[in-house]
């Protein structure tokens, strides 16, 4: 169940806050269990409607790279994040747990880039239904979701 709430939360203390959540669920109805399913199939599903409603919970933002850097954007791989904070991390070794924390969560992003700009054109950022169209319709646009 761990493993199913990881994989799709991508975060550890979200996944865990989740199962414990579904858990606590089905003990809560364990007199609605009607023997149908198995058990853990029955608290898998559970598991699965926590994890869309934590995900219906976060906002997503997509922006289209190549309208946000027409705009003045740069692009910065995780690479680059990664030796600055190496940098930052040798000038304040009293952060250095924090910082190791945040090089892994940078290192998870798997050489795709951030952008770095003071502004991301309103007319680069969709929402989710925008997206799609646009996805359908330019299939070479580069369109990532941040």
């Amino acid at each position: 169940m761990f493993n199913t709430c990881l994989r799709l939360l991508n975060d550890r203390a979200e996944a865990e806050d989740v199962l414990q959540e579904s858990f606590i669920e089905a003990f809560k109805n364990l007199q609605g269990f009607e023997y149908r399913t198995s058990f853990g199939g029955w608290l898998k599903q559970i598991c699965v409607n926590r994890i869309i409603n934590q995900l219906k919970k976060r906002k997503l933002v997509f922006i289209d790279i190549e309208k946000a850097k027409a705009a003045g954007a740069k692009l910065v791989s995780s690479e680059q994040i990664v030796n600055s904070l190496r940098e930052y991390k040798a000038a304040n070794p009293h952060l250095a747990k924090r910082i190791d924390k945040i090089s892994e969560y940078a290192r998870d992003i798997d050489k795709e880039v951030l952008i770095r700009g003071e502004k991301v054109p309103a007319k680069a950022v969709f929402n989710p239904g925008s997206l799609k169209n646009t996805t359908a319709i330019i299939r070479a646009a580069r369109v990532v979701q941040v």
